[in-house]
């Protein structure tokens, strides 16, 4: 997918969450919300038109470096409630 086709893509698909939770959020809540939602995930990565969660993952970071600079991002990722189940397997994380 060329970058601007993702760009659109990325940027409809925050457009849709941010309808969908009825707030306006930046994009380390949208990351946040696609690493912990897993519907979202898929309808992410269908948008997109990316094969796994990895890859999925790595683009977002890519286009947006902030995001894995974010404190918001740390300190979820950080929780110890925070289980990510990526590519059907659930995942502790820690950073």
């Amino acid at each position: 997918m060329y970058e601007k086709e993702f760009t659109l893509a990325f940027t409809r698909l925050c457009s849709l969450i941010c309808i969908l939770k009825n707030k306006k959020l930046n994009t380390p809540n949208i990351f946040i919300e696609i690493l912990r939602d897993q519907n979202v995930r898929k309808v992410y990565k269908y948008m997109c038109d990316m094969d796994t969660d990895y890859e999925a993952i790595t683009k977002i970071i890519e286009n947006e470096p902030n995001v894995s600079k974010s404190k918001y991002i740390k300190k979820f990722l950080n929780s110890k409630h925070t289980e990510i189940v990526i590519n059907d397997k659930p995942r502790k994380t820690r950073l």
